[in-house]
């Protein structure tokens, strides 16, 4: 990472009290830091150098953390969609090879139940459209990109 843990342990280049944890007993202590000395170090030339170098470093983070929240996204939305395509995998060869959609009956299979989903129904204020079942009237919401 970068190296703050030895920073703020370093009582020469922070001084602080160490308190114990008000919220559990056996948690760490607690480090008190008075906020001009913890400000004056990091405007100095050892760490970030000015205010401008500090708030381009807190941006640089911020957009890793979103690369890494939207990688995350991405790859989960891969794994639902070769689940998907496993499920139509095994839906057609139940039907015998034929080309079946999610929700057409197949032939000689009416021990389950599939079901028959009316309209969508967008809601604008929460941005998703609803749809239910003919048949059991099961509700599915589902989100527009």
């Amino acid at each position: 990472m970068c190296g703050c843990t030895a920073e703020l342990k370093d009582e020469s280049l922070l001084p602080h009290l160490e308190r114990p944890n008000p919220h559990k007993s056996n948690w760490n202590n607690m480090q008190l830091f008075l906020r001009f000395q913890v400000e004056e170090y990091a405007f100095s030339p050892k760490k970030w150098g000015s205010p401008e170098a500090l708030d381009a470093e807190f941006e640089k983070r911020q957009t890793e953390q979103k690369r890494r929240e939207e990688k995350k996204f991405n790859s989960k939305l891969e794994e639902l969609k070769k689940r998907t395509r496993v499920e139509a995998y095994k839906r057609s060869k139940l039907a015998g090879g034929e080309d079946v959609r999610f929700g057409d009956r197949i032939v000689g299979r009416n021990d389950r139940h599939t079901h028959e989903w009316g309209t969508a129904v967008f809601d604008p204020d929460t941005g998703m459209s609803k749809k239910s079942c003919v048949e059991c009237g099961m509700e599915v919401e589902e989100l527009e990109f």
